[in-house]
C-alpha cells in the first residue's frame, strides 16, 4: 500500500534488478489487465545500487487495483 496525494491505495509493484553498465537501456513498465492492451503506466518507487554491479528497481502502477483485479506487469527495454 502507497500513499499519493495524500491518500492511501493498493498498487501492483514490479521488482526487478539490473546492471548498471547498462545505463544506454530505458526501461519500460507496463501493466494490463488482459495481456493484450498495456495502458497503465508506472511509477518508480525506488532504485537501489547492490555494490555488486547491479541495482534493484521497485516500480508500482500508476492507478490503485481494485480487490479482485487480476493485473499483469512487464518491463520492456528501448535502446537510447
Amino acid at each position: 500500500e502507497f500513499t499519493v496525494a495524500g491518500v492511501p491505495g493498493a498498487y501492483a509493484t514490479l521488482t526487478f534488478r539490473r546492471h548498471n553498465a547498462h545505463e544506454d537501456f530505458t526501461p519500460h513498465v507496463e501493466f494490463s489487465t488482459d495481456l493484450a492492451t498495456w495502458p497503465i503506466t508506472s511509477v518508480q518507487v525506488s532504485n537501489t545500487d547492490n555494490g555488486d554491479g547491479t541495482r534493484t528497481e521497485v516500480w508500482r502502477s500508476s492507478t490503485p487495483v481494485d480487490a479482485g483485479t487480476r493485473l499483469f506487469g512487464r518491463v520492456r527495454f528501448s535502446q537510447l
